[in-house]
């Protein structure tokens, strides 16, 4: 499965979710790690009111449910790439 994050960028901009919206800037995008089956970014800082009402703070993550439910099959993008190696081996012969 693979996400479209542009699309992304273009719902966080109607929403207004500046937290999110951190991950245009590349440098911050592309420090993610993969930690507990999740996309997280400790150059982007979250703070909240935990269950045990003190104030947390921990990096930005995004649930690996949601972003599986807003991807699209690979196979989709294999049939884009498989007509840019052809007309590549074309430019060969």
């Amino acid at each position: 499965m693979v996400i479209n994050f542009d699309m992304e960028f273009e719902k966080w901009e109607v929403s207004n979710n500046t937290t999110l919206l951190k991950l245009r800037n590349y440098e911050k995008f592309e420090n993610v790690i993969i930690k507990d089956g999740t996309l997280q970014w400790y150059s982007i800082s979250i703070s909240f009111t935990g269950l045990d009402g003190k104030l947390r703070t921990e990096p930005l993550d995004l649930d690996p449910d949601i972003l599986y439910q807003q991807s699209n099959s690979i196979s989709n993008y294999k049939l884009v790439l498989n007509k840019i190696s052809t007309e590549r081996k074309k430019e060969i012969i």
